[in-house]
This record gives C-alpha cells, structure tokens and sequence, in this order.
C-alpha cells in the first residue's frame, strides 16, 4: 500500500502505524511524501529474485538501477546494483556502480559501463 501525504504528516503516520501494528508491518519512505506500507518479507529485491529463479538467471546475470529507499534490496541483491547519481546515500553505499543522475543519461550509462565494458 502507498499512502501519500506531506513529509511532516508521513512521519506521524508511520510513527502511529508502527505503533499499532509493531513488527506486523514494513515502512518504507521512499520519496518524503510516500509512505510505502508492506507485508515482512515484502520487497522489489525479493520480486527481483523471484522472478529471475523463474528465467532460470543467477545474481551475477542481473543489473538493478535504482534511486529510493525501497530499492535498497533490489540492489544489493543483483550481481550488478547500480545507483543513478540523486540516488539515496544509503542506496549509493550498497551498490557496485554509481553513475550519472536520471537527467543526466544514468540508465544509459550504467548499460553501457556494465553490459558492454565489463568484460
């Protein structure tokens, strides 16, 4: 679930949320204004790895590029996590390869840095 409100009143929520549900539940605040609300075990690095056991691909055979919070699991789980460069501090220290900011042409760099310079 995703609940959106301005950053002040996102704390309030989650703080009243994680009080009344404890460890029954997972907050993520992925931009200041989104309060992503999930299930334990619930996360786009666990989708990621599921889905690729279905493909029949190992860790090593997948790039994940992120910029938030709740990319912070998808990252460190690929064989190559990447960071544009306005990603998060903590999604910067977790992954292989920081490049430019999504305006700047960081998807773009991170194919080309990791798919056709890595050999």
């Amino acid at each position: 679930m995703l609940g959106l409100a301005g950053a002040d009143e996102i704390a309030g929520i989650q703080k009243f949320l994680q009080q009344k549900f404890g460890a029954q539940l997972i907050f993520i605040c992925s931009k200041p204004s989104y309060l992503e609300i999930l299930a334990p075990g619930v996360s786009k690095g666990n989708a990621l790895k599921e889905v690729t056991k279905m493909w029949g691909l190992k860790p090593e055979e997948v790039m994940a590029i992120g910029d938030a919070p709740n990319d912070i699991s998808m990252v460190e789980w690929a064989g190559a996590g990447v960071a544009i460069g306005n990603a998060v501090p903590e999604l910067k220290a977790v992954a292989n390869l920081v490049v430019a900011d999504h305006d700047h042409d960081g998807v773009a760099e991170a194919i080309e840095k990791m798919a056709f310079h890595s050999r």
